[in-house]
């Protein structure tokens, strides 16, 4: 996965239409974590608690800036491949999508969360 690879993940039941509108940046999010600079572990202890707190309020889709860190000894953006690796494994996840490039194009993401107490009311 390069720098300016797009990242694209549905759980399995997760409408290709619902993640066509948050693809296209019809679905405002609601939150904004920006993980720019921080090593591994950190971010990762950082992105699960702001999971958490989006879980808490119920929120739809948060937007998690990974950057793009094309590094200068051509291995893999490293917090991008992480994020996309921990995302996958969260279980408040239903899908992620590279950003519109107004909100950071390859370098962060659009996350959808599954809404625990208002499970009726997605559309």
């Amino acid at each position: 996965m390069g720098a300016e690879d797009e990242l694209y993940w549905a759980r399995d039941g997760v409408q290709d239409s619902q993640m066509r509108k948050v693809k296209a940046g019809q679905v405002s999010f609601e939150g904004s974590l920006d993980l720019h600079g921080m090593n591994v572990e950190k971010a990762r202890e950082t992105l699960w608690a702001f999971l958490a707190e989006a879980a808490k309020y119920e929120i739809r889709c948060v937007r998690v800036t990974h950057g793009k860190a094309a590094r200068l000894d051509g291995k893999r953006p490293m917090i991008k491949s992480h994020v996309n690796t921990w995302l996958r494994q969260h279980p408040q996840v239903l899908g992620f999508t590279s950003c519109l490039a107004k909100h950071g194009g390859t370098g962060a993401l659009y996350v959808v969360l599954k809404r625990t107490m208002l499970e009726g009311r997605d559309e």
